[in-house]
């Protein structure tokens, strides 16, 4: 089966029937489901899209339950995140909204302690949010996606592109590519420290989109609360 996207379900069903298959069983009967956190796409029916993969309406949840045998549960990462957040926001405070940062950006809306699904059970895909309507083109189709500056991977691949020999003499130039460390957040950061002024002009930048992008959440929901994490 030449079909790629067969390929990467089979390899996560045989990892995860390998996995149970090797646990003693007193401790397999104590499994009492599977659990699938996805930083993409998940609707109302657990189908997965992940648009940067290529994936549509994937049915991961069905296979996986047939071959383990247990209940499978497919979620999308923010909200399982923001289940756990949502345990310390007061009773008094109705309109929260959570902002994950990594991986992606997405956001989780609850009202009264419900969280709001959507029509078709994907919304909070804030990440594809158009920032800059002239910025480089997202993989989702659409151009300057809040995604594109403020998700960790976005901050990383635009701290690369900073590694030019107009900049040689910026301690980043010197600790990526004179000592070959491999570029981090952490890196970033350090760099940062040092005085950096390549990274400076990236993190201003970065906390420009961002702070615009917060303002625009703001703006359309007036949360009692916002919580960003990531």
């Amino acid at each position: 089966d030449d079909n790629p996207t067969n390929s990467v379900l089979r390899m996560i069903i045989d990892i995860v029937t390998e996995y149970l298959g090797n646990l003693s069983e007193d401790v397999r009967e104590k499994i009492c489901a599977i659990g699938v956190s996805i930083c993409d796409m998940v609707d109302s029916k657990q189908f997965v899209d992940i648009p940067i993969y290529n994936w549509k309406n994937i049915n991961l949840k069905a296979p996986l339950q047939t071959a383990s045998k247990l209940p499978v549960y497919v979620e999308n990462v923010t909200r399982i995140k923001s289940v756990y957040e949502m345990r310390w926001v007061k009773p008094q405070e109705k309109n929260v909204l959570y902002l994950n940062m990594s991986p992606g950006i997405g956001i989780t809306h609850y009202f009264g302690g419900s969280l709001i699904e959507g029509h078709t059970g994907i919304s909070g895909e804030a990440g594809h949010m158009s920032l800059n309507i002239h910025g480089e083109k997202c993989y989702c189709g659409n151009r300057g996606c809040f995604e594109l500056y403020c998700d960790q991977r976005a901050i990383i691949s635009r701290a690369r592109a900073l590694l030019t020999e107009s900049n040689r003499n910026d301690p980043f130039y010197d600790l990526a590519v004179n000592q070959e460390e491999p570029v981090t957040l952490d890196l970033i950061a350090k760099a940062h420290s040092m005085g950096s002024l390549a990274i400076q002009g990236l993190l201003l930048e970065t906390a420009e989109y961002l702070g615009s992008g917060i303002a625009n959440l703001y703006n359309i929901f007036d949360p009692d609360r916002l919580i960003i994490s990531g």
